[in-house]
């Protein structure tokens, strides 16, 4: 994936890597984020990778109408976030399974 600008790449546009800035870019791209209005909601958006401190602890829940199984249809493609930043150059996604790992076992104590 070759995403540089020819003259300068220094001063293209910049092309995010991890799951969390593509998924903001994509939200932002749906919002009129030139306006006020848009701009303050975009503001109040967060996005992290993984779970942060004050959800780690809380229980899970699992919504069934939500599932993947309920909502495609089995001839439909699908694929991951993650994965598609990993092939877009991200290269934290071990890091964050190992921390994911360690969240785990501290939420079953």
């Amino acid at each position: 994936m070759n995403k540089r600008m020819n003259h300068n790449p220094t001063r293209g546009i910049q092309h995010y890597r991890s799951p969390s800035r593509l998924f903001w870019r994509i939200v932002r791209n749906m919002l009129p984020h030139k306006t006020s209005r848009g701009a303050a909601a975009l503001a109040k958006f967060k996005v992290f990778e993984g779970i942060p401190a004050p959800y780690d602890r809380v229980k899970k829940q699992c919504i069934p109408d939500a599932l993947k199984i309920v909502r495609l249809k089995n001839h439909r493609n699908f694929c991951n976030l993650g994965d598609l930043a990993n092939d877009g150059g991200w290269n934290k996604r071990a890091l964050l399974k190992t921390l994911e790992e360690k969240r785990r076992i501290r939420s079953e104590q």
